[in-house]
């Protein structure tokens, strides 16, 4: 993975105000970057927990699967 992507994606899941969000920002980047599952949404909505998805994805370049 890029250097500077991964900065970026981790500036992103820095600057997300809601606790639940956030948390599911940095398990689903651990994720994306490492073996480790793919992990619950927990109290996030769907919705939010796709606009993470979708937005770490496209700012570290990885496709959809």
């Amino acid at each position: 993975m890029d250097r500077d992507r991964m900065i970026v994606a981790l500036h992103y899941t820095r600057c997300i105000r809601n606790k639940a969000k956030k948390l599911y920002a940095r398990a689903y980047l651990d994720h994306l970057v490492s073996d480790k599952p793919e992990p619950e949404k927990g109290e996030l909505s769907e919705m939010a927990a796709q606009a993470v998805r979708i937005e770490l994805r496209r700012l570290i370049g990885k496709e959809e699967t």
